[in-house]
């Protein structure tokens, strides 16, 4: 014998939500929405707040240069000197070459890379 879920009861916040989305509205104000159930206030408010949190959980997490600076690099100096100037891993420098220059993915041990 199969038991019966009772039926959840939605809140009357999620039915004006759901009320707002339907009708193309923020799910927090009234304004038009410009993505899933924001509007572009509402959307930056939530962007920042997400990387903000981001940052708390991951605080050695290195942010990816613009390719301005990447372009910027030169690539005659040794991976290392490269890192230690852009405040970037050897991992990323290196990946960094091997796009730009279309070098040819084989295994070669970091270590042979670096120097």
């Amino acid at each position: 014998m199969i038991k019966k879920q009772p039926a959840k009861k939605v809140s009357r916040q999620r039915l004006w939500q759901r009320k707002q989305i339907a009708n193309g509205q923020c799910t927090i104000c009234t304004e038009p929405r410009v993505n899933g159930t924001h509007c572009q206030k509402h959307r930056d408010k939530q962007l920042k707040l997400s990387k903000r949190r981001y940052r708390d959980l991951h605080p050695n997490h290195k942010p990816h240069l613009p390719k301005a600076k990447w372009d910027a690099v030169d690539w005659s100096l040794p991976e290392k000197e490269i890192a230690k100037k852009l405040k970037q891993t050897i991992h990323a420098v290196i990946g960094q070459k091997r796009r730009r220059f279309k070098l040819v993915k084989t295994w070669v041990p970091i270590e042979d890379l670096a120097e």
